[in-house]
């Protein structure tokens, strides 16, 4: 029905829609879909843990926490809690994120450190 009132929901003075309407539109695309099929693809898969807190910040976040000694951080305290943290991370995204967060290290320290962490989330990764 043409001037309704639910034609022009979400939308202010002249037609323009307010940007708490907007943000709430551009969450349901970005983010409501993308979350359903990731769960809904691993659903068959052995993953032993929910989708991790790491996956919703972004890489200079983490390489940021990574950086930190470990008892500096509470979650990626123990193995296990690293573990949670990053479950259900891409695994291209969690090498980038380990080797960005070794680059000052000796090559062959780094790479043992990358190698060691990404066994640790081999089971825990997509």
């Amino acid at each position: 029905m043409k001037g309704s009132r639910e034609e022009g929901k979400g939308k202010g003075k002249g037609g323009i829609m307010s940007k708490e309407r907007l943000f709430q539109q551009v969450q349901e695309v970005v983010v409501g879909e993308d979350e359903d099929d990731i769960d809904s693809c691993c659903e068959e898969d052995t993953i032993p843990y929910p989708r991790g807190a790491a996956n919703d910040m972004t890489d200079s976040e983490l390489i940021g926490l990574l950086k930190q000694q470990p008892k500096d951080v509470p979650v990626m305290r123990t193995r296990e809690s690293f573990r949670r943290f990053f479950a259900r991370m891409k695994r291209d995204r969690m090498e980038y994120v380990l080797r960005a967060a070794n680059m000052g290290k000796e090559t062959g320290a780094a790479d043992k450190k990358v190698a060691k962490r990404m066994a640790l989330m081999q089971d825990c990764l997509v």
